[in-house]
């Protein structure tokens, strides 16, 4: 059987580099006919100048990250490709 949690990094153990973009878990307070709660994922960074998470993914009330973990290396075929643009533009 796999364990999906392998890979999720408990945010009261460890946080992420510092502007570092990673996939989230986390919670708000959903409005409306749920009224509730929710829990969901999306992509995020945590800055620790101002101690917070920031992403366009966290809105809502009372957002808190509870996990995360870092995001897969691109492809090498990619990778390369964007290091070209990186070294055309200096």
């Amino acid at each position: 059987m796999i364990n999906l949690n392998d890979n999720w990094i408990d945010c009261e153990d460890r946080l992420p580099e510092r502007k570092e973009y990673v996939l989230v878990w986390y919670e708000y307070f959903r409005y409306g006919d749920y009224n509730c709660m929710w829990r969901t994922y999306g992509l995020a960074y945590y800055h620790s100048d101002y101690q917070m998470w920031f992403g366009e993914d966290l809105n809502g009330t009372k957002v808190k990250v509870l996990a995360w973990q870092p995001l897969p290396t691109l492809p090498n075929k990619y990778r390369n490709e964007m290091e070209n643009e990186y070294e055309q533009i200096e």
